[in-house]
Formats: C-alpha cells, structure tokens, sequence
C-alpha cells in the first residue's frame, strides 16, 4: 500500500523503532529506467529460444505488469510444448478474474489462484516462487496465494521450445499491456528479497538469476544479460518508454513494531519522527533510485535520485520530519545551507511517473559535508509513496555525456552534445568551452568559444552541441565545459580527449625529365613546385632539396620517378603533413655504347637475351668475352648461362656468393670445375671481363689483367655439349637475373 494522496494512518502517538534493518545494493547492466515490452494482443508476443528451467526443481519468475484490458486467460508468460505439457502464469483466470499459475503434464494440473486481482492500467508487480512442493504467489509484495501440495516444478516439464510472453499454449487471448524488469531465477526467492529488489535493476549476476529481461534496446532482440538467451519480438511487439520506478540504487527493509520510536532507514537515508505508531509490527522497505524521475520537478537543483517508500503492512501512522541524504556527488549550495527553507519536499503516487504535487516539506537544515536535509513535514503525512527533494535557488542541471570528436587541422569535427536545463535562474547560463573546443544552440552554425543558454526563470532542457574548432592546432584535448549563471552552483561537463590532425599538404607543378640510358637510376625534375591545400593565410613555405629517382635504370618508357627531400618552413609548418611528388613518369632511352652502336640493357627480373644454338657444342678449346656494366652486386646473378638445366651447364656471375667476385664454372651433374677472381667486377662502371679454357686450364682477364687461373679444370665445353638454354643474363638455377649492361 502507497501512495501520495495522503490516505489517513491511524496516529497512535508512539514513535517507532527500528527492530529491523536490511540494506541491499545492485548495479544493472541498464541502470536507468529505460524501455518497456509492448503488447497489444493478437498476435504480438516475445518468444524465448531455451526455457532455462527446463531441469530446475525450484524457481522464481517475477515481472511488473500493466494490463492495459481484463481479458480472461491473457498470459503473461506461457512455457510449454503444447496443451498438455506447459506452466503459465495468466493475469486473470476464467472463474476468479485473479492471476492464477499453473502446470499442466498431461492432464492434471497444479494450480495456484491469487485471492486478489490485478489492477488495470496499474503497475503491479507479481513474483511465484516455487521450493519442494510449495508453491507461492506474491502481488507488490504481499503474499496472495500459497498451495502446499503443489507436486509439480519445472523439472516435470523439461525441455520446451515454446517459451512465450504475452501467448497461450491454448486459443487463449493474447496479452493488452506492458512488461518490464521479467526475471527468471532457478531458486525460491523469499518474500523479503522480492520486496528488497522490486525497484532495483540488476547486474544480471546475481546467484539463481537464470535469464533477466530489462527491455531497453532501442530496436533487434530483447537481450538476456544473463546467459544470452536473447528474446525475439514477434508480430510487431514493440518497446517503448517505460514508467514503472526501477533502476539502480539502494533499498533498506525495516520490520517496525508497535509502540517503536526513533526509525532510521540506513543507507537511504531517510529518517522518521512519527505522531503516532502502528498497533502491531509492520514493514517498509525505502528505496533510493539513482537517476532522474519521469516529469522531474521543474525547481529541482539535482536531479541524480528520487525515493519509493512502500508499506507493506495494513497499520495506519502519521510522519511530521524526514531527513533525505543526497548522493555523495550532488552540492548543496551555500544560499541553501544558510536558507534552507530554499529546499522543498514533493511526493507522488510510486510507479505513476505523473507531475509531483505540491510541496509536503519545507527544508528546516542543510549540511554540504554530510548531504543531509532535513523537512518538517507539515500537516503529516499519513502515507508513502515516491519522493523528490528540490531547492529555490538557482540551478543548473546538465543530462548526457559526451563522445570523442576527432578532425584534422583546418576542420571543424562532427559534434557531440549534452542537455542543460536550470530552474530559479535570476540570468542565463552561460556555457564556456575548454581550449580547442567550441559551443553552439545549433548543429552548423553559430558556434564559438562562449555562449548563453535562455534567460531568468525556467530554462528548459536545451541541447548544446560541442564540436573541436576548424582553427585548433594540432594536438589532443580534453577539459571541463563550464556551466555558471549568477547565484548557480557551477556545473561541469567533461570533455572526452579528442584529437586535431595535422592537414596533409600536397606539391604539384613538377614533371620528370627523359633522360639517355646511362646505368643509373638518378632523374631531375622541371618545372615550379606549389603546395596545395594550405589553409587560409598560413605561413608555410615549401623548402628542401629534392632528390628525384628511377624506379629502374634499365631503357624503358613511363618509369614510376620517386621524389624525396621536399620539408616544409614557416610559422605554421607544425600544422601540416607533406606527401612527396607522385604519380611521376618519364622514358629511359637507348644510346650508342662506347665500343659501337648499341648495348644490351638488361633490367633484372624476366628481362634476358636466348641463343638458340650453343656455338661450343662440341669445342675442347674456348674464349668468351664481353664488356660488362654491372648497376647491382646481386650475388649469382647470370652474364651468360649454356645449359640444359641445374646438371649440366657453363656460366658466368658476375658476383658469386662467397667472394661476391666473378665466377666461371662447367658443372656436370653433380661435379663442378670453377674458376673465381681475386678481384671484383665495379658497379655503374664498364669493364672488360673474359675466360680462356686450354686443355686443362682455365684463365680469367679483367680489363686484360689475369685475376684468376686453374690448371685442374678437367672439364670443357664439349663435356656440356648441345644445350637449349642459352641465356645472356639468366640462370639454370632460380638466381637473380643480370641488372646492367
């Protein structure tokens, strides 16, 4: 039983005592109010994939619940394989108009019938526990049926794939109304941890808690924080708003006997001085819920928590005092600590979430240290309900947080906001944004550094967008945005860090030259470089010496040309980035070598010349010699290679892999004769290489000068005889091809 209608509890003129004292806090996964489960009959429901009861000998299944129509057999939830094997819970039996649950094997039953029925267009909350063979019904608390010799638990039903809320097993009515905070635990829940938790949201891990519905997604499945056995709308079921009083915060359970004085309900904070005390024990349960109440007081200064208190006894009693501790991170301010008749108690109807009545209380002390405030609650009040504490002052309220808002240089980021709102205000609130951020009353224009929200009075709640200025500098920024008005208790708002970019910039103007084969792969460039994309005047100067290059030296048209050494100066050169020249091409073209005519250019991979024939077939005696411009020191890459495969062959490196100097050998299959010089071929510089075979020696000539000879070089050309790969500048083997000239 509460209420704020002030219904008469007889005064006794005792004060009560505390004789018992239970305080329970829990954290949700969804720790506000949030969204509610929608039905609106035929045929909307919500169906659960596994009934995770399926081999449980005790329970508790609980939910609010608004009944919208007092149909008959409308289920509030119905877990089953069919007519003869189910266990439901309907809102109104056929014969009583009353909740009633049941499980059905076969056909017999076991049934559970409240004495009381549910209201309509009320939120109600409704728990069964069942433990060994009793079973129990629990409507906002109070027992309203218990059967004894209740045979069956869910074990007896088992595995079900038809787990619904809102439908029957049978042709019954669908369910009219609303569901919000559906619980499933796999133990007998007493009746105090129902009347401790019934407004508390939890974090879905608590022991027994089997599958937990809170309903908040905006859209997709209905998520189970407990075990993921998410549920899916079916037929256009919804969610919206809900208004039923659940989130998180804290409840305290008090059994008051008759004649008790002084009752303090703990973590609450909420003290009483009664007029007068019941006649026989009763119990109360406070709790404080830690968000902002539906139709919020307009003079509210902190809108961080709001209070239930339920009765959940039928005595009648009076209350003249209330002391309300705020939440740790509300401020009291100074004007209302020395005036405290600033502050002002209001109540309603719990679970109504209608605009709060008039005043009940008028603050009579107020102390920032301890967050306490004191009411004298005067006439008394003669029943509970929900509580909301407000001040006179001036306030300003900020809702929402706010996210990282990342751009670069030069660019306003995308915005992010949060709501305002003040009541009493003798002027507007002015809104002050951190270094690097800047505010505004609109999502594309008007923003700056500092702005002004409404005027004396009530300021309705109002979005300030907040985004990182196009002229922040590069860096990472963070900081308070500052809410103040004159009289008001300043306000925070914490930025999230958010990080301005450098602005790439990029150079244009410049082109490639062609250039005459020359074995290297240096190039030059023509033409003005410019920078583009600076931003307003800036001062930034393109400097540096730019060093262009060849992607390859061999002859060739639209080779890819680096560019690198361009820097950037100026004062705002910090500001920017700088992408080199790309996108460059230019043709490498054939010149006249220094013996006569032309030259083999050979540009490494997949580039060689083939012989069809091998002129030293059957030769005993040989000399081969060419001039050589080596661009790489590659190790084993080929001048010449006669052969006919990795067995048998005769080649020439121009780098072997030991002494990374030439090498000339015969190899026939597994046996080679090899020839290396002393000395190393120069790279980027022409020189004249040859080798002489005579019987069995073997001599290697650099530039006419002897740097290697052999006289036990037993094999000759004759011994390779006719090969098919005869190659200039490739290998029988998977080695490097030649890079040069």
């Amino acid at each position: 039983m509460e209420t704020s209608t002030k219904q008469k509890w007889l005064a006794l003129g005792l004060s009560l005592m505390i004789m018992f004292l239970l305080t329970f806090t829990a954290k949700a996964q969804s720790s506000v109010r949030g969204n509610m489960l929608s039905l609106g009959g035929s045929p909307q429901y919500m169906f659960i994939p596994n009934n995770p009861l399926s081999s449980a000998t005790a329970c508790t299944i609980e939910t609010w619940v608004y009944p919208t129509v007092g149909t008959n057999w409308q289920r509030i939830f119905d877990f089953g394989t069919g007519q003869t094997n189910t266990m439901f819970l309907t809102s109104s039996e056929g014969t009583t108009n009353t909740p009633r649950f049941q499980i059905l094997i076969g056909s017999t039953p076991h049934t559970l019938v409240s004495s009381t029925t549910l209201a309509l267009n009320t939120w109600s909350h409704i728990a069964v526990t069942l433990s060994g063979t009793t079973a129990t019904m629990y409507i906002n608390g109070i027992q309203v049926a218990q059967n004894t010799a209740f045979n069956f638990n869910p074990a007896n039903v088992g595995s079900t794939n038809q787990n619904w809320l809102g439908r029957s097993q049978f042709p019954d009515p669908y369910f009219n109304g609303f569901l919000d905070e559906f619980r499933i635990w796999n133990v007998a829940r007493t009746q105090a941890q129902i009347r401790e938790n019934m407004h508390l949201a939890l974090s879905g891990a608590q022991t027994g808690l089997v599958a937990y519905y809170q309903f908040n997604e905006a859209s997709g499945d209905a998520v189970d924080f407990v075990s993921a056995n998410n549920g899916q709308l079916i037929n256009s079921a919804s969610r919206v708003a809900s208004t039923v009083s659940v989130a998180q915060g804290t409840s305290t359970r008090l059994t008051i006997p008759a004649g008790a004085s002084n009752q303090n309900f703990g973590n609450v904070s909420i003290n009483f001085t009664t007029a007068s005390s019941p006649a026989t024990n009763d119990e109360v349960v406070a709790y404080r819920l830690n968000e902002t109440p539906l139709n919020n007081v307009s003079a509210i200064g902190t809108a961080a928590s709001y209070w239930v208190i339920r009765q959940f006894g039928t005595q009648t009693f009076s209350y003249n005092q209330m002391n309300f501790t705020l939440p740790t991170g509300d401020v009291i301010g100074a004007t209302d600590v020395s005036t405290p008749s600033n502050i002002k108690l209001y109540d309603r109807t719990t679970n109504s979430g209608g605009t709060w009545g008039t005043e009940v209380g008028t603050g009579t002390s107020a102390n920032n240290t301890t967050k306490v405030v004191a009411f004298n609650v005067s006439p008394p009040l003669t029943s509970f309900g929900e509580f909301a504490v407000a001040n006179l002052s001036p306030a300003i309220i900020s809702s929402g947080t706010l996210s990282a808002v990342n751009t670069t240089y030069g660019t306003a980021s995308a915005n992010t906001s949060f709501s305002v709102s003040g009541a009493n205000m003798t002027a507007g609130i002015t809104v002050t944004a951190p270094t690097g951020f800047e505010v505004s009353l609109s999502t594309g224009s008007g923003f700056a550094g500092s702005i002004t929200v409404g005027s004396a009075g009530t300021i309705a709640s109002t979005p300030v967008y907040v985004r990182l200025a196009a002229t922040a500098t590069p860096n990472t920024y963070s900081g308070n945005i500052v809410l103040s008005s004159t009289g008001a208790t300043s306000v925070n708002v914490a930025t999230v860090a958010s990080t301005v970019s450098a602005k790439g910039l990029t150079i244009t103007g410049v082109t490639a030259n062609n250039k005459p084969f020359d074995g290297n792969t240096n190039a030059t460039l023509s033409g003005t470089a410019t920078l583009n994309g600076i931003v307003g005047s800036d001062n930034v100067t393109l400097s540096g010496t730019p060093v262009a290059t060849f992607a390859s030296s061999a002859v060739g048209t639209g080779i890819a040309v680096s560019v690198t050494g361009y820097t950037l100066g100026g004062t705002a050169a910090g500001n920017y980035t700088l992408s080199q020249p790309t996108g460059l091409t230019a043709n490498i073209t054939a010149v006249a070598s220094a013996v006569r005519g032309n030259m083999l250019s050979l540009g490494g991979s997949s580039q060689y010349m083939y012989i069809p024939n091998n002129p030293l077939s059957s030769a005993t005696a040989c000399t081969i010699e060419t001039w050589v411009y080596p661009n790489a020191a590659t190790n084993w890459m080929r001048i010449f290679d006669f052969g006919s495969g990795q067995t048998n062959t005769m080649f020439l490196t121009s780098s072997e892999g030991t002494t990374n100097t030439p090498r000339f050998q015969i190899l026939i299959g597994s046996t080679p004769y090899t020839l290396v010089s002393s000395t190393a071929l120069a790279l980027n510089t022409w020189s004249h290489i040859a080798v002489t075979l005579s019987g069995t020696t073997a001599t290697m000539y650099i530039n006419g000068i002897q740097v290697a000879q052999n006289t036990a070089f037993n094999f000759n050309p004759a011994n390779v005889g006719v090969t098919a790969n005869n190659w200039l500048g490739r290998s029988q083997f998977p080695d490097p091809y030649f890079i040069g000239s």
